[in-house]
Formats: C-alpha cells, sequence, structure tokens
C-alpha cells in the first residue's frame, strides 16, 4: 500500500493493527506531513462484490477516499462508499 500511494505523494509509511477477528485498521502517513489516511481491510470474501485480490480495503476518511482515485491506486479497488 505504502508504495502506490508513494507514486502520487512522496515517501508514505503504513502501519495496521488488528480491528476485530478478519478486520485490520491501516493508518497511512505521508511523510510531507500533509495527510494521514485511514483504511479498514476485509479478507476478499467480505467484499460486496468479487474481489481479484485476497483483501478488500475500505476508505474511512474524506483523505483515504480521495485517494482511492490517485494514479496507481485506482488498481486496488478501493470502496469509498459508507454504508
Amino acid at each position: 500500500m505504502s508504495s502506490y500511494l508513494s507514486y502520487s505523494y512522496g515517501p508514505t509509511t503504513c502501519k495496521s493493527d488488528e480491528k476485530e477477528l478478519n478486520a485490520w485498521t491501516m493508518k497511512c502517513q505521508i511523510a510531507s506531513g500533509k495527510k494521514d489516511l485511514n483504511y479498514t481491510v476485509y479478507p476478499a470474501e467480505k467484499a460486496p462484490e468479487g474481489s481479484s485480490r485476497s483483501f478488500y480495503i475500505v476508505a474511512e476518511d474524506a483523505a483515504a477516499k480521495q485517494s482511492a482515485k490517485a494514479e496507481l491506486m485506482v488498481y486496488l479497488n478501493i470502496n469509498t462508499h459508507t454504508s
């Protein structure tokens, strides 16, 4: 994830913690300090429609939703819809 973000935003670090069984929170910090991006990562079977990857990512804030449309990030198929 950080390599995809780094392509658009510059150096980025991402850290994840288990939120609950089969769900992880991921916080990505852009080194320039301009944005923090928050996502939740689930196994693919939790995706509303089929996923071609073994995971499914949901953008949890406005900055993360915006990042989902940035250059290489579109290939991760990040869900930007609220449920």
